[in-house]
């Protein structure tokens, strides 16, 4: 299998959430890589490229949380994906675009694990600056909100108009806004979440 047929099968098992295939094509990649790059350095921070592409193409608030347990499984399958690049892990920069705090939660909690409460600090840190800098646009001219997780449904577009309703017509550009404006709050959350640990050390 050709490594752009194993992404777009790595991408169609996280839209059905069947971690099990999952697990077996990104195994497969991981070797794929290997096999192929002169180094597993140059392996590793390929496979992150890709991973993090994969992850960014398929996100959704629906999908959150299976690809939070997604991104644990394949820190596991092979740690240094998430560290490669640091601080501009690949991973970590889909995580700040998809505003994601589960899944950064996954993210965080698999690197303390790989390192001593010194080291840890010291990539919290670096994380915090590279946050930072992808976020300066927004986190200096937004305040702080509170997300929006739920709203009524879309009705029929025929409906009478003169009911506080989302119509159908609207449904698609409301979700995409909500998308977008919950990102920029979980990035401020992140940050704050990286302070709070960097801190606790």
């Amino acid at each position: 299998m050709t490594t752009e047929a194993l992404l777009n099968t790595i991408c169609n098992e996280i839209k059905c959430q069947d971690i099990k295939s999952l697990e077996n094509s990104v195994i497969m990649l991981l070797k794929k890589l290997s096999n192929e790059e002169e180094s597993l350095k140059i392996a590793n921070a390929k496979a992150s490229s890709l991973l993090a592409d994969i992850i960014i193409k398929a996100y959704s608030r629906l999908l959150e949380p299976f690809i939070a347990d997604a991104l644990k499984m394949m820190i596991r399958r092979r740690a240094q994906i998430a560290l490669v690049g640091h601080p501009n892990n690949a991973l970590f920069i889909a995580i700040l675009k998809t505003g994601s705090v589960e899944i950064y939660n996954s993210f965080i909690l698999e690197c303390e694990e790989m390192h001593t409460s010194d080291d840890f600090k010291v990539l919290c840190e670096a994380l915090i600056e590279t946050a930072f800098e992808f976020s300066k646009d927004t986190l200096s001219k937004c305040v702080q909100c509170n997300n929006g997780k739920e709203f009524y449904p879309a009705v029929p577009s025929n409906a009478n108009r003169d009911i506080m309703t989302i119509h159908i017509d609207d449904y698609s550009i409301i979700m995409t806004v909500v998308e977008q404006y919950n990102s920029i709050v979980g990035r401020q959350q992140i940050i704050s979440d990286l302070t709070l640990r960097m801190n606790l050390i």
